[in-house]
């Protein structure tokens, strides 16, 4: 904490003492994770490696909180992008066993037509993958589409362990990213030693594959939602907050602003103040990612017939985060009255005289917000809109809640 800042912590906690006291506990039960998992005679190396995946992301989950509670806001919004990515991540390598692979066929010298060319591939494919298989389709002129299934695991007499490697595991294992980035460079960058030439770090396609397939964003929602880990309003909600949490990574304008316009007026210079909106959001985060790690801890054990000790209180906390704190509608959670309030406004149409009630709009039905800090701000106030008819009363009103942030 920042001599003379002191003050800012201190009135985070006092308007955020719940919310922060939640975090603290939800980092406990992350840190003890391990100690309630129920491990039979052997362990496995993936099982160790996602519970220290899973110990980084801890980490860095409290000191995002601690750094909203200082007043740091935008690197705490900068961490928890990163702990945002990696559940995304995690969930991938650790929970999905379904991936696609794509041949572009070239008629060989026996073959008569390209028709027959593709047969030809579709057959040694079947043949080939066998039970792996799990769906084949033709794209396009000469392409064929494969989504195949994990490596099952065998002990040492080959009989079925009941697990199985996931591709993106493997990929994960493989991926280099000096090899992806750097690849190339080599005159640039430290010589070899003499007696290692001809061992240069070389470009390799493999790496820049795995990166652009299964590692940056855009690759890791499209195969989290083949394997149905994502929908496609999950992804769409995914998106949101990447994109606003991303705003801070980048330092675009818009980001700045926010961190400079506290209140009505934009501040002479950049300097630590309270933000009630920006601290709640980043705690809000926090505790929300926390309840998905846990639960992504659990599925993933299950996965394996490993039983967790005491999994209802793991739950209980879970629970509790939507309980308490299920406003912030984030990824896999339920709207909020709120949002059905602003859906319905947007449904009605004064000039046919066609009004929608909040209380009429299905949870499917809800739209999505855009802006997780507008909607947040908006929250804490009550209002009502005057061509429906429709009224807000806020569960946690703030005269400063119609101010531009």
């Amino acid at each position: 904490m920042a001599d003379g800042d002191s003050w800012i912590h201190e009135r985070a906690l006092a308007e955020h003492d719940k919310l922060a006291t939640l975090n603290y506990q939800l980092g406990e039960e992350l840190r003890g994770f391990r100690e309630r998992v129920q491990w039979k005679a052997s362990q496995w190396a993936q099982d160790m490696e996602f519970l220290e995946f899973l110990g980084v992301q801890r980490i860095s989950l409290v000191a995002s909180s601690e750094l909203a509670l200082d007043g740091f806001y935008r690197d705490a919004y900068v961490a928890i992008r990163s702990v945002f990515e990696a559940y995304l991540l995690l969930a991938l390598i650790g929970t999905c066993d379904l991936y696609q692979f794509t041949y572009i066929v070239r008629r060989a010298v026996s073959d008569k037509n390209l028709e027959e060319a593709i047969t030809r591939v579709e057959k040694n494919v079947r043949f080939s993958a066998g039970p792996e298989l799990i769906d084949m389709k033709r794209e396009g002129r000469n392409r064929v589409v494969l989504v195949r299934r994990g490596v099952p695991l065998v002990d040492e007499l080959k009989r079925p362990t009941g697990r199985w490697i996931s591709f993106y595991y493997s990929a994960w294992k493989q991926y280099q990213p000096e090899r992806h980035h750097l690849g190339g460079l080599e005159r640039y960058l430290e010589r070899e030693w003499s007696i290692g030439v001809g061992r240069r770090l070389k470009p390799d396609p493999r790496h820049s594959q795995f990166y652009r397939d299964y590692f940056a964003i855009d690759g890791m929602l499209d195969k989290l939602r083949l394997n149905r880990v994502l929908n496609n309003k999950t992804l769409a909600r995914v998106r949101v907050h990447y994109n606003f949490l991303s705003g801070f990574v980048h330092s675009t304008n818009r980001a700045i602003e926010r961190l400079l316009n506290i209140g009505f007026s934009r501040s002479d210079s950049a300097q630590l103040r309270y933000s009630h909106y920006h601290s709640e959001l980043a705690l809000l985060y926090v505790a929300h990612l926390s309840a998905m790690y846990l639960s992504l801890a659990v599925t993933y054990f299950d996965q394996w017939k490993i039983g967790i000790e005491g999994r209802q209180e793991v739950q209980a906390i879970v629970d509790q985060v939507d309980d308490e704190f299920g406003y912030f509608w984030f990824i896999f959670n339920r709207p909020h009255m709120y949002d059905r309030y602003t859906d319905a406004n947007r449904l009605s149409d004064y000039r046919k005289k066609v009004f929608v009630r909040p209380q009429e709009v299905k949870d499917t039905q809800v739209r999505y917000y855009k802006d997780p800090l507008t909607r947040l701000r908006e929250m804490h106030g009550s209002t009502q809109e005057l061509s429906t008819g429709n009224a807000l009363v806020s569960p946690f009103p703030r005269d400063d809640a119609r101010q531009y942030l």
